[in-house]
């Protein structure tokens, strides 16, 4: 991206989503990610991307685990979403320099709202005192008018549409009709998301 030209028309994140993070956290209950990956951990991973002018940004899940089962049998996934955690792994992040974090709506929330869980996550994340975009990811309804106001107040962007596919019908066309309908909210500072623009499937060659 620096050097074929995408940077150069506004391209500027590398996002690094789910199955980053390791089985365990350490002792002092601080998030780490999987050693196999990262020997050497995921500061020097964004040490460089920061040199060549790209800001990083990292995945985590409002629940107690993440939405991807690492290739575990139900009910042995990794641990390894931020419930419980938020404070510890906010200050982590920010430690890192990460420059915008994908919150998912992955694990058991223990009843609480995600309303309330997506306040307190942003809540810690201002904490730090870095710089650092949020997406929400889920945690709302998707259909018109559904989208609840209060991503607007913690949030820079939020999805507005489920996990999009390589489908013009189920996929693109779903999507841009999800941005109409939430059309409201998005704005200077807050922005509508509609996940990944997929092409080149049915209906889309």
């Amino acid at each position: 991206m620096a050097a074929n030209g995408m940077k150069a028309i506004g391209w500027e994140y590398i996002n690094l989503d789910d199955c980053w993070v390791g089985q365990e956290r350490t002792s002092e209950g601080k998030i780490q990610p999987d050693a196999g990956r990262f020997p050497r951990g995921l500061q020097p991973v964004i040490e460089h991307v920061h040199s060549l002018g790209l800001r990083f940004g990292l995945y985590t899940s409002v629940g107690d685990t993440t939405c991807n089962n690492h290739g575990h049998p139900v009910g042995t996934w990794p641990r390894g979403g931020s419930y419980g955690h938020y404070k510890e792994d906010t200050e982590t992040f920010a430690s890192w320099g990460v420059d915008y974090v994908k919150v998912d709506w992955c694990g058991g929330k223990h009843g609480h709202s995600a309303e309330e869980l997506h306040t307190n996550f942003s809540r810690w994340l201002n904490a730090t005192g870095r710089p650092i975009h949020l997406e929400l990811c889920r945690g709302y309804t998707h259909g018109p008018g559904e989208l609840s106001s209060y991503v607007a107040k913690v949030a820079q962007s939020w999805r507005v549409a489920g996990d999009n596919r390589d489908d013009w019908l189920d996929g693109t066309a779903r999507t841009i009709e999800s941005f109409v309908n939430n059309s409201r909210l998005g704005g200077p500072y807050g922005w509508n998301y509609g996940d990944f623009l997929t092409t080149g499937g049915a209906g889309c060659a």
